[in-house]
């Protein structure tokens, strides 16, 4: 599902968790302090990747690729989240988050149909307490453009297309390209799940069990 609509739906699944606000993610910089009451440092990169190339820089108007917004959820607090977009050179983020386990309920912006909006991408991190920057990774949304024809039996005939979707975390840590010296740790906390519970069921689950919800989807790990 994508657009405005399932953007919508999105958020609307999203406030539903606990009744919470959306909240604006802070944007973070070198020179503030890794932890403060507001949360932890996070840092990565989110890029299309459109036919095997990357679309940039990213562009205010089209036909330039825009860059993209992600939508979060706290599994921990029940509260939803939007993230400022990325940078337009190359992705890139610097945020700041509370400590918890998050996961993406959407990325992009757009109306409905368009080609760049995408729910629930099965992508999640955790945010550990740390007194250093914290790398999340560099996520890939490597979209392949396609057109269908279909027949119906009454002869006549339908052409849709679009992207199609699927979602690479990619480490870069080890890379050097952590713009912060320390950061911590060196590998990549965001991880895709292919069976991680989305949407409706994602919701009742929460609601019926939040810590299982969360094992399921994470694992034992420390919390």
């Amino acid at each position: 599902m994508r657009g405005g609509a399932a953007r919508a739906v999105a958020v609307v699944l999203a406030l539903a968790l606990s009744g919470c606000a959306l909240r604006i993610v802070p944007q973070a910089s070198v020179a503030q302090p890794p932890s403060t009451d507001e949360g932890v440092v996070i840092f990565g990169r989110i890029n299309y990747v459109i036919d095997g190339r990357m679309p940039l820089p990213y562009g205010a108007f089209r036909p330039d690729v825009p860059p993209p917004f992600v939508d979060l959820l706290d599994l921990d607090a029940g509260t939803p989240y939007q993230s400022h977009a990325v940078a337009r050179a190359d992705g890139s983020f610097v945020w700041r988050l509370p400590p918890g386990h998050y996961v993406v309920s959407g990325i992009g912006q757009g109306g409905f149909g368009d080609d760049y909006r995408i729910t629930w991408p099965r992508v999640a991190f955790r945010v550990p307490k740390a007194a250093a920057p914290v790398y999340l990774g560099h996520l890939q949304l490597v979209g392949t453009r396609y057109t269908e024809t279909f027949t119906y039996s009454t002869g006549r005939v339908s052409t849709s297309s679009g992207i199609r979707y699927v979602f690479v975390v990619q480490d870069e840590g080890a890379a050097g390209r952590a713009p912060f010296a320390g950061a911590s740790p060196v590998t990549s906390l965001m991880f895709v799940q292919p069976d991680m519970p989305i949407g409706e069921p994602l919701v009742r689950a929460w609601q019926g069990a939040r810590e299982e919800t969360i094992t399921r989807i994470f694992g034992a790990a420390p919390r």
